[in-house]
């Protein structure tokens, strides 16, 4: 420590910096490349406080529009500033509260760490805290994993934050057979099967499954979904670990051979025959919490129905009525089909689309196309718009900012009501699904 503080005094650098209590006293990026932080508490912060944090981050993530949920703990919004202040190749150690990723997994706190850090190691043999070491650089590299055991893992998280995340957790909580299942990819997240190829009921019969409950309950407290259409969907939303496609297939069909019994016991068993694992595999500690079982409770019919109603006397953009009003001048070009529209051919700014009938429609510019196909999937079976194809780009873009506001205004909303983010989460798809509204991912497209 000596020759370290000399050292200091001779390159005239800063003397280390300790600080207890506010995080965001600060607001000058850091010059040392070695930084440590330790946070916990239980305060989450109320509306006031929140808009407050929400400043403080536009400082230290100034390319980023971070909102604070209610149900966001109040020392991750100060480790998400603390990290805003690194600078490029900082090493970071961060001290968490051990649930940090059951708690942060689906909020912005890990959508920045698996952005724009590469975790290398994370300690978990303190059962009540983690030790998090990052370099602040965004680059593919296995995160060595320290259990409480004594045992180490080691996996790549890659770049994806959504996957990272889900696969962090995979290496942290999963029993070893399963942990070695998953890293010969015979476990596979939902999102990276291509869940079109598989046949849904495949689907439902793995989630009748033993394993395939314990791997939901994991990842999530909802329930599982009661449709084969709603599983495939929630399935990907929250990266649910599935059977490789074969796999799943086999079970599948297993399930309606005439000889075999459709005992639960039995078709678990078969399942781990399938996958080769001894029926002795121990169960996968699910953490859970009474504030999670509660917030369950409260997403219920009746909230969903307020604040649907509170939306509708906000307003829900309609495309086009709402934007013919407002911002076409001239004459309009009237278009029928039968949706679904398809693209079939596109040359020179030409494009061709075709109906659910066979009915090919050819149209210029990319915007009349957009607009034909953003009609399509919104149920519509004719569409007007201005001849003048700038006026229709501006009804796009005036349509897309007003479903940017309305998503935010569903977001405060859902977690005015609901504490825990993945319950909000989802509450939050549930009720953009209910409105007259495209697809969330048209918003990015």
């Amino acid at each position: 420590m000596a020759a370290n503080a000399l050292a200091r005094v001779l390159d005239k650098r800063a003397h280390p910096l300790q600080l207890q209590g506010d995080t965001f006293k600060l607001s000058t990026s850091f010059d040392e490349n070695f930084l440590h932080g330790n946070f916990y508490g239980d305060l989450r912060p109320d509306q006031l406080l929140r808009r407050e944090l929400a400043g403080h981050l536009r400082n230290s993530w100034p390319n980023r529009r971070l909102v604070v949920p209610g149900s966001l703990p109040f020392w991750a919004t100060e480790a998400a500033h603390f990290l805003g202040l690194t600078s490029q190749n900082s090493k970071i150690e961060l001290h968490l509260p051990a649930n940090w990723l059951h708690l942060l997994i689906d909020s912005f706190f890990t959508d920045l760490i698996f952005t724009n850090f590469a975790l290398e190691t994370i300690d978990c043999r303190n059962e009540e805290r983690h030790l998090l070491t990052l370099s602040r650089r965004q680059e593919e590299t296995a995160t060595e994993c320290l259990l409480s055991d004594n045992s180490r893992r080691s996996l790549e998280l890659g770049l994806d934050h959504n996957q990272a995340a889900s696969r962090l957790l995979c290496a942290l909580e999963l029993p070893s057979q399963l942990f070695g299942l998953f890293t010969d990819q015979q476990l596979v997240l939902l999102t990276e099967t291509g869940g079109e190829a598989l046949h849904p009921q495949a689907l439902v019969c793995y989630s009748q499954r033993s394993l395939g409950k314990q791997l939901w309950e994991m990842r999530t407290q909802a329930p599982i979904p009661d449709t084969a259409e709603r599983l495939l969907a929630e399935g990907k939303e929250i990266n649910w670990l599935v059977p490789e496609v074969s796999c799943l297939k086999e079970l599948n069909g297993q399930l309606f051979t005439k000889d075999l019994s459709t005992d639960d016991l039995e078709l678990d068993v078969r399942l781990t025959q399938l996958l080769g694992l001894p029926t002795d595999v121990p169960n996968i500690k699910v953490k859970t919490t009474t504030k999670d079982a509660t917030v369950t409770k409260q997403v219920n019919r009746n909230l969903t129905d307020e604040i649907l109603r509170l939306l509708e006397i906000e307003g829900i953009p309609h495309f086009p009525q709402t934007y013919l009003y407002r911002q076409a001048t001239g004459p309009l070009n009237n278009y029928n089909f039968t949706p679904p529209l398809k693209l079939c051919q596109e040359l020179l700014g030409q494009y061709v689309l075709e109906d659910a009938k066979g009915q090919s429609l050819k149209v210029t510019g990319e915007e009349t196309k957009e607009a034909l196909l953003l009609a399509s999937v919104l149920g519509l079976r004719s569409l007007e718009i201005p001849i003048d194809r700038q006026q229709t780009a501006e009804m796009l873009d005036s349509y897309r900012q007003d479903l940017l506001k309305l998503q935010e205004t569903i977001a405060r909303l859902c977690l005015l009501h609901v504490e825990q983010s993945t319950a909000a989460h989802r509450l939050r798809r549930k009720l953009w699904q209910q409105l007259p509204l495209p697809p969330l991912k048209w918003l990015s497209s």
